[in-house]
Formats: structure tokens, C-alpha cells, sequence
């Protein structure tokens, strides 16, 4: 035991109770309150029983060995397993939307090092997840970091995707006159009136006008996102075709906003792209 876990080689080498015990009498009962039946698997594993070792396990069964796993820090000696567990249960597929799986996967793929599996489950949780976080991880024993940057990354980046369609109102806002296709300055002011009513009234409806604040309440960055995308801009210039052009040429779909803003929400999506695994090591 000892020399498969770090865990049991301190509690019983040095002057810990256990040792002691151990080099008195010879042997020592330690206590186990974890789930039998995941602890008489790694016990088959420690002592080479393999033919006693299933190849195949549930996620709450993987969860479970995980976590002993991590307690009893022996992970180099169910490598060979624990990788055959995790390819098993890819077979079956693994989340393509956020669902009450992927917390219990973020976990499994920390403790068993799997750095890929680990960012697609935690890109999940940045873009699918509301403020509420915490409720679904329950007993889940994750990293607190791994939760705080989930967390932080989903507000940044509805905060970002926000700021871009509050910026272009600000801009409308501001009274200066923006569009330079149509003909005059009549025609450049209901343009701009319009492209203005467009972009409030969108934004109110999905809720981002007023703009709301952290942490966004209710919110998904991949609804949201889906939602700005949706926005319908209309302008007075590309109505008739021959207001179509400006002084560098075509106009482009109301002046390109629709476009710029598909731009910004692709900037953000890639950099709304999971963990690092590297980023959160455990603790020696």
C-alpha cells in the first residue's frame, strides 16, 4: 500500500498513529468510510488482481474512483485502467450540450489527467451555465479555481458580447451623423434613426437594453449570443437600389453592422474555449 499511495506511505511512515501501530503490532486496521465497492476495486489494482478489475464503469462509478483516486493520490498506479474506464465510456459519447454530466466529467478528466476531454467539458460549462454554478456541482469535490474560472470566463464574455451591441447604440446615441450613403442629410438622419430604434428595441427584447449587470442573472452566453445574432437591423439606404453605394463603394447590409457584429460574437466564442488543465495542478 505504501508504496502504490503517497497518502499511505505518510500516514504510516514518520510518528503518525498509524505507523506506530503498525511497527509495534506488526499490522494496523485503518478505517474506510468511502464507497466499498470503488475501494475494493483499487485494492485489486494495488495488489495485481487485474482479472478481478472490470474494464468497464458508469460515470457515478468512475466519479466515485475518482475521488479516491485523489484522496489516496494513486493515480500512476490505475493509470492503465483508468484510461481504459475513460475510453469505454467515450464509446457511448460524451455531452455535446451542457447536461448534469459534465461537472462529474470536468472532475474525471482533472483526476485522471485528461487535458482535452477537460477543456471540452469545461467550454461547456463557460457557455451553457447561468450564475448558478455552484448548485449543480453539489458534493462534487472540484477545485474551487476550476469553478471561480468557469464562472468568470461566462461573465466576461456575456459582459464583452454586451458591450459590442451597447456600443454601437452609444455610438447612434451620440447625434453625429453616420451613415454616408443616402443622399441627404435628411434621408442620412432617418437612416440613422432607424438603424438606432432597430438596435434598441432588439436589445431590449432580448434583454440587454437597459444593459443589466453581474452576474447576468438567467443568462447562457450561448443563448445570448445566439440571440444577438438574431438582431434585425434596418436601414432607409438600402431600401431603394440606387442609394445602394457610398463613397467607397457598394453598402454593405446596414452599413455593415451585421456583419461586424457576427465579427465580435466569433472573437468571443474562440476565446470562450475552455480550461487548461495544466492551469490547476494538484496539490503535492
Amino acid at each position: 500500500m505504501m508504496l502504490a499511495s503517497r497518502y499511505f506511505e505518510t500516514i504510516l511512515g514518520g510518528d503518525f498513529p498509524h505507523a506506530i501501530t503498525l511497527r509495534t503490532r506488526g499490522h494496523v486496521t485503518i478505517p474506510v468510510d468511502e464507497d466499498l465497492d470503488s475501494m475494493i476495486i483499487l485494492l485489486h489494482i494495488i495488489h495485481g488482481a487485474g482479472r478481478k478489475v472490470p474494464r468497464q464503469v458508469s460515470l457515478d462509478e468512475l466519479s466515485k474512483l475518482a475521488i479516491l483516486v485523489s484522496k489516496y493520490e494513486i493515480l500512476s498506479t490505475v493509470e492503465f485502467f483508468s484510461d481504459t474506464w475513460i475510453d469505454n465510456l467515450q464509446r457511448g459519447g460524451l455531452p455535446k450540450a451542457y447536461n448534469e454530466n459534465v461537472l462529474p466529467l470536468v472532475y474525471v478528466f482533472w483526476v485522471f489527467d485528461r487535458p482535452d476531454e477537460f477543456r471540452d467539458m469545461t467550454r461547456l460549462a463557460q457557455r451553457e451555465t447561468t450564475e448558478n454554478l455552484e448548485d449543480d456541482v453539489g458534493e462534487m469535490p472540484i477545485l474551487h479555481g476550476i469553478i471561480d474560472a468557469i464562472k468568470r470566463d461566462r461573465e466576461f464574455a456575456i459582459e464583452t458580447a454586451i458591450t459590442i451591441v451597447q456600443a454601437l447604440i452609444d455610438r447612434y446615441m451620440a447625434g453625429q451623423a453616420i451613415c454616408d450613403s443616402a443622399l441627404d442629410d435628411e434621408l442620412r438622419y432617418a437612416c440613422d434613426s432607424m438603424v438606432l430604434g432597430c438596435l434598441m428595441t432588439s436589445s431590449r427584447k432580448i434583454g440587454i437594453w437597459p444593459k443589466p449587470t453581474t452576474p447576468f442573472a438567467g443568462k447562457k452566453f450561448k443563448d445570448l449570443v445566439k440571440a444577438i445574432r438574431g438582431i434585425r437591423i434596418l436601414d432607409v439606404c438600402n431600401k431603394t437600389s440606387s442609394r445602394r453605394w457610398n463613397s467607397h463603394g457598394p453598402s454593405p447590409n446596414c452599413h455593415g453592422l451585421e456583419d461586424s457584429i457576427e465579427a465580435s460574437m466569433k472573437n468571443i466564442e474562440a476565446g470562450l474555449d475552455g480550461l487548461a488543465l495544466a492551469d490547476y495542478p494538484k496539490e503535492p
